[in-house]
């Protein structure tokens, strides 16, 4: 424990040149360092190329994942988000009976009316024409 807490203190000094931006190529695994002609080639069991190679997987994973994020909102949107006082459960109800809002348009107002009452059937209706 005390040669721990002895080193632990004892500034190191690590003498790394870390460029503010590169690249790794996916296909052959080149690290590109800008203003540099040719690509960095690290062995393939070089610990830093495995420490580029997470960091890369990780900030593509993160990208998909907020892409994914925002389209899926986008995809689920609806003229049914449109119409005033038609909240998530409503419209939820009204696309698990109807299926689409394609046929909640072809149905009757009183059709309509008795999953949602009268006001709100109105309203839906108007809304849809």
């Amino acid at each position: 424990r005390r040669p721990l807490n002895n080193n632990a203190r004892r500034p190191r000094r690590v003498h790394l040149i870390i460029p503010p931006l590169v690249a790794l190529a996916k296909k052959n695994e080149e690290l590109y360092i800008p203003d540099k002609k040719n690509p960095l080639i690290l062995s393939a069991d070089s610990p830093a190329l495995y420490l580029f190679q997470r960091m890369r997987d990780e900030a593509h994973r993160f990208a998909i994942g907020f892409y994914r994020q925002t389209h899926r909102k986008k995809a689920v949107k609806s003229k049914l988000d449109e119409i005033p006082g038609i909240g998530p459960k409503t419209k939820k109800k009204l696309i698990q009976h109807f299926g689409s809002v394609r046929k909640i348009q072809q149905v009757s107002e009183t059709e309509l009316s008795d999953l949602v009452g009268n006001k709100t059937a109105k309203i839906i209706m108007d809304m849809l024409g």
